[in-house]
């Protein structure tokens, strides 16, 4: 698993380069305009936390979290959601994928970068327990 971890961040990077050179040429060439809109991953962390409830449930209290911690941006229940967090004064995206595991529910984080993984975990874990939703 590390390995394949290391060759994803070894493809990111070379993905982001790739993106670097692609909109340095945009910015050239004013007849181009760029395409893409969607943030860049940075970070991955799978798995992050467990919740100990059925994907339904867990995405419902992540729903409550997520309103809580900043803007829902896309959700796809009960298997993905896709948050802007307002966290020490700078906006960070992210996104949970939550994946069924024996009567509970597997969260994995994906963000932009500006906020670590250990903060977005602690962040989520911390909100998702303060609402006492989850039993």
């Amino acid at each position: 698993m590390a390995r394949l971890n290391e060759a994803y961040a070894i493809l990111m990077d070379a993905s982001s380069e790739t993106t670097n050179d692609i909109s340095s040429v945009a910015a050239d060439d004013e007849s181009v305009a760029p395409t893409r809109s969607d943030p860049v991953i940075r970070s991955v962390d799978r798995p992050a936390f467990v919740i100990d409830a059925l994907p339904a449930v867990a995405f419902e209290s992540l729903l409550l979290a997520a309103r809580i911690l900043g803007e829902v941006v896309d959700d796809d229940p009960p298997y993905a959601l896709e948050v802007l967090i307002e966290h020490a004064g700078a906006t960070t995206w992210c996104r949970l994928d939550l994946v069924p595991d024996a009567g509970s529910s597997t969260v994995s984080i994906t963000s932009d970068g500006r906020a670590s993984i250990d903060t977005l975990c602690h962040l989520w874990v911390t909100t998702v327990n303060e609402l006492g939703f989850v039993q």
